[in-house]
């Protein structure tokens, strides 16, 4: 986002609650933290009881992977970027515990006052097939 439009953003910040992942996080944005003024912060944190209602924009990309908890933490006002799946798997790697058989499913869980995007991208891998899910728009 910075990359494309550093002006149109006054601060980013990441929240994932494993500290080895905010490690990561924080090298690969690094080049946007320079000295106190820095455009991206990562945070040790739940997303289930964060604090959302400073921020303009809220973007969680693996709504999968959580409880919808963080949801009703987000108001009318900020705009929802959310993404999450319909896989399917047994594979406890993949920690999915909130899964969307459909489109229709996400949308009602995360209901929406506005959409202003939504849709869906196939992947196919062979031996793992599943629909990624989009929604933006507001409460």
């Amino acid at each position: 986002m910075l990359s494309r439009n550093e002006k149109k953003y006054n601060m980013i910040m990441g929240i994932d609650k494993d500290q080895d992942s905010i490690e990561v996080a924080s090298k690969v944005t690094n080049a946007w933290m320079l000295g106190m003024d820095y455009k991206v912060r990562n945070t040790c944190a739940s997303v289930e009881e964060y604090d959302f209602r400073s921020y303009n924009v809220v973007i969680n990309t693996s709504c999968e992977h959580m409880s919808k908890d963080w949801y009703n933490k987000v108001t009318p006002n900020q705009l929802i970027c959310i993404q999450s799946s319909d896989m399917v798997t047994d594979d406890p790697g993949w920690n999915i515990t909130n899964p969307n058989e459909s489109m229709a499913e996400f949308k009602s869980k995360y209901p929406m006052s506005q959409i202003l995007f939504e849709g869906e991208k196939l992947f196919d891998y062979g031996h793992l097939v599943y629909n990624r899910l989009m929604l933006i728009g507001r409460l």
